[in-house]
């Protein structure tokens, strides 16, 4: 398993924006070919370890021999550089993200087991305290640049001349705005970037990108290297498998790597599924969803595109392609930056809404359940999620107008491209995203004290946050069998109606 650095360690080096991450990438590796730096919006404040005048305008790129070029993205503006690199006809071969070069589990485990100094006892340190308790575990005390105070936060202040010959064998963390000033100070006390300092933006990233990656796991891998993974999150609920995987099998499409995971525990059922289907199976010792989930994704490193479902979701037949097309064509044409594309699902907030709206069915849902209203289920109109008779609902018990999941399929594959985008928080049992988004987001958060929701919150929040899209993919549906609540009514309507649920027979 390998970070970004591999990609690039034989090219010809542009860095594009200059700042901490730029300076910390500089810190971490050595580009032996690099070239210049690249910068449309250049600030003093930025100017670590640089000079204006040797900083150019992103236009010299034009001019620029592709061959073995790579471009590292390290401004905020990403999505606007990679546009521009299109523009020049410069592909995804030509560029990496900079957060991408801080996969970096060695680094994030020598980290923890270090002697800690945080210079800085300001905004900086609060904004990140979370992630210095969780990566930075063995924080013995504090560095200022001017000492009014022997304590802060309970542990030790040192001045700039104590911590010249106290912090030889420590790693200083710089968490403050003046990276520019307390960098130089440091390289004229003798300390080394990368080695001895970081700044705390970019200890962070290491963190949340490598959390949890060391875990012992076992892997089968049957991959091709494609540039589409779908990742299959199973286990346990292994009475929906036969119908699940018999879809999944006939309708995922030739060329896409498939990998089931089980997250804490090893189902042998399933290693054998998938060694007869030439799956890749992964397992965790360890059960969190976001790290096995990370984990598959940093296990196919060339998977460009990434389709994640759980295991009670029911496929049917062109949803991977028409999800694809969807996100292509919105990114294409449409007014909107994608954060991930899903399909139509019925037992779904938003999706029930939208497919009794799409079928003419609002009528029979308000006289049997009441107001219609579009709802992430947990606090307001919680009906969908919360009672039985709903999940059996929008699986067409009393309710003939949507048919069954396979004929909504049909009718929805015949009309015009058609899409929405969900405004509020979007459960995500079956969606695609990029490579790119992922990284951008630091991956799925991996935390100790929670496990399911997590990678939902997150995402979620990432896209709202960023201005992605959750744009839902109108001419398609899957079939979502229930949630917590219905689980064991909607247990024992599947074995009453095999028929709804399992691989249509050709006629």
């Amino acid at each position: 398993m390998t970070g970004g650095y591999d990609r690039i360690k034989d090219k010809r080096i542009v860095l594009w924006g200059v700042g901490i991450l730029q300076t910390d990438l500089e810190g971490l590796y050595t580009f032996e070919k690099f070239l210049y730096y690249v910068d449309d919006f250049i600030q003093e404040k930025n100017l670590i370890t640089v000079s204006a005048e040797n900083i150019y305008s992103p236009q010299r790129l034009k001019e620029e021999d592709d061959k073995d070029l790579m471009v590292i993205l390290c401004m905020e503006a990403q999505d606007d550089a990679v546009d521009f690199l299109k523009s020049i006809g410069l592909g995804k071969e030509h560029y990496i993200l900079g957060q991408e070069l801080l996969f970096y589990p060695a680094y994030q485990h020598q980290a923890s087991e270090r002697e800690v100094y945080i210079w800085g006892t300001g905004g900086s340190y609060f904004y990140k305290e979370v992630e210095i308790r969780r990566y930075l575990p063995g924080l013995a005390g504090f560095i200022v640049t001017e000492k009014k105070e022997n304590v802060f936060m309970g542990r030790e202040v040192l001045s700039m001349e104590e911590a010249e010959s106290r912090c030889r064998n420590a790693l200083i963390v710089v968490a403050s705005v003046y990276y520019k000033e307390i960098y130089a100070n440091l390289r004229n006390m003798g300390f080394r970037p990368g080695q001895d300092f970081l700044h705390l933006e970019t200890i962070a990233a290491i963190g949340k990108l490598s959390a949890g990656i060391s875990v012992n796991y076992t892997f089968d891998y049957r991959g091709s290297g494609s540039k589409e993974l779908l990742v299959v999150l199973a286990g346990y609920k292994a009475f929906v498998w036969e119908s699940v995987f018999a879809r999944l099998h006939a309708y995922v499409p030739q060329g896409v790597d498939v990998c089931i995971v089980t997250s804490g525990l090893v189902r042998n059922e399933l290693k054998e599924m998938c060694r007869e289907y030439e799956w890749s199976y992964l397992s965790t010792e360890k059960n969190n969803v976001s790290l096995a989930l990370n984990l598959a994704i940093w296990l196919h490193p060339e998977a460009d595109y990434i389709y994640k479902m759980d295991e009670d979701i029911f496929v049917t037949d062109g949803v991977f392609e028409t999800l694809k097309k969807t996100y292509q064509q919105v990114e294409e044409s449409g007014r909107y930056t994608v954060g991930f594309v899903a399909p139509l699902v019925p037992v779904n907030g938003y999706g029930h809404v939208r497919l009794l709206e799409l079928f003419d069915a609002v009528d029979l849902w308000e006289k049997r359940f009441g107001a219609l209203k579009y709802s992430d289920c947990f606090y307001h109109h919680r009906t969908i999620w919360k009672e039985p008779e709903a999940a059996c609902f929008m699986w067409g018990e009393d309710n003939p107008k949507m048919g069954s999941l396979d004929q909504m399929q049909t009718i929805l594959q015949k009309k015009a491209l058609q899409y929405s985008v969900c405004p509020i928080r979007y459960s995500i049992g079956f969606i695609l995203f990029r490579r790119e988004n992922w990284i951008k987001m630091e991956t799925f958060p991996v935390l100790e004290y929670r496990n399911m929701g997590a990678d939902e919150e997150w995402l979620c929040q990432f896209c709202m946050m960023q201005a992605r899209a959750m744009v839902i993919a109108e001419n398609a549906v899957v079939g979502h069998l229930s949630y917590g609540a219905q689980n064991q009514v909607m247990e024992q309507f599947y074995y009453r109606h095999r028929e709804k649920f399992s691989l249509p027979r050709l006629s």
